[in-house]
């Protein structure tokens, strides 16, 4: 792997500091993105210490995102494409959060269980699903209770495992000889496609491209299925694959090239630019629209955002938050009545279209949208 994208003093996001509370032990980290020109793969330089990223602080579930639970729904519609109406005898969700996925398969599995470290530290406990709070590494799958795994399901997690080809070996040879995998994360080749640098973050050590999870099958002794892709949901790309036996040859995917990754990082940084420009020259007040998790990961390619002091949001939950490092405050609309009266940046830039129609019912002077593809 050969470096591609420099970061230095690049921010962890996602965390929402309330008045009085202490800086976290790790604001910034230099980091860098890596990329292997056989077969496409990203994968980042550094990584931060667990407890850094998923600690008390790490305040993400599936259940309170309406963008993850429509992303659940749309994993669970490919997951009836490739098993029809079978039904499993015990169903392993690898990376669980909250239980989302697991709750929504009520019927479908005979046994269910969940790992996922953030189980430890909250009551998440179901007569009906086990919850295993650990991480999958640390998890030895010959002992669920349940009997074999049948289905393996994993969303949003392998890009945040360091040693991702380790982990689905050992998930596969550990699944029931008729059992079915189905694997998401976020898609490199829909990131380069749509620009969206802002999406490499601390958390995502991996970045798949269909080459490189392909290519992972094929090392694992994997049997692809199918696979299918969620625009509207990081890009995910959306695997099915089986245990070893007849081996089912991965549809071809060009693995995505170093060229082409600096073509289209040049062409996000000069968007970043362009609206740095536009903040600068602003003869209005300027707001922020969408306190995102992503958002200091924004504002570092942004170099900030010039006048900007508030970011207004529809969560009342993070009235009052600041991001670590940040000169930002996020308020309510409710709070903030003249909030519209100026120029109003998007700043979560994954629901675009929600903001959107309701900054065109309130008719600010000036709408920002720092890109012009999500």
């Amino acid at each position: 792997m050969r470096s591609v994208i420099d970061l230095p003093a690049f921010p962890i996001t996602g965390v929402y500091l309330r008045p009085g509370d202490p800086l976290p032990p790790h604001v910034s980290m230099d980091q860098a993105l890596l990329h292997c020109g056989a077969c496409g793969h990203a994968q980042l330089a550094n990584m931060l210490p667990p407890d850094a990223l998923y600690g008390s602080t790490y305040g993400f579930r599936t259940s309170e995102s309406t963008s993850s639970k429509a992303g659940t729904e749309f994993f669970i519609q490919f997951l009836d494409r490739v098993a029809g109406q079978r039904q499993f005898n015990h169903a392993l969700d690898v990376g669980c959060n909250d239980l989302h996925l697991l709750r929504r398969l009520e019927g479908r599995a005979v046994a269910r269980t969940g790992i996922d470290p953030i189980l430890s530290r909250e009551d998440a406990s179901e007569s009906e699903i086990q919850a295993i709070g650990s991480t999958v590494e640390e998890t030895d799958l010959t002992t669920l209770a349940g009997g074999p795994v049948d289905l393996v399901l994993c969303r949003h997690t392998l890009e945040h495992i360091a040693q991702p080809r380790a982990v689905v070996q050992a998930l596969v040879e550990n699944t029931a000889e008729d059992g079915l995998l189905v694997f998401e994360s976020p898609g490199f080749d829909r990131l380069l496609a749509r620009h969206r640098f802002d999406q490499i973050f601390h958390e995502h050590l991996q970045y798949f491209s269909r080459s490189s999870f392909f290519r992972l099958l094929m090392e694992t002794g994997a049997q692809y299925v199918a696979h299918a892709e969620n625009p509207h949901h990081w890009g995910a790309l959306l695997v099915a694959f089986k245990r070893g036996g007849r081996r089912s040859a991965s549809p071809d995917a060009p693995a995505p090239r170093r060229a082409d990754i600096e073509a289209r990082y040049e062409t996000f940084q000069r968007h970043a630019r362009a609206t740095r420009q536009m903040l600068q020259v602003a003869d209005t007040p300027v707001v922020g629209y969408g306190a995102a998790q992503m958002l200091p990961s924004l504002a570092y390619h942004f170099s900030g955002f010039g006048p900007m002091q508030v970011i207004v949001d529809d969560d009342a939950g993070k009235d009052g938050c600041r991001y670590p490092g940040m000169d930002l405050v996020v308020r309510t609309p409710s709070s903030m009545p003249e909030w519209s009266r100026g120029t109003v940046v998007v700043t979560a830039l994954d629901a675009v279209d929600p903001i959107l129609r309701k900054l065109l019912g309130e008719r600010p002077r000036n709408i920002i949208l720092p890109l012009s593809q999500f």
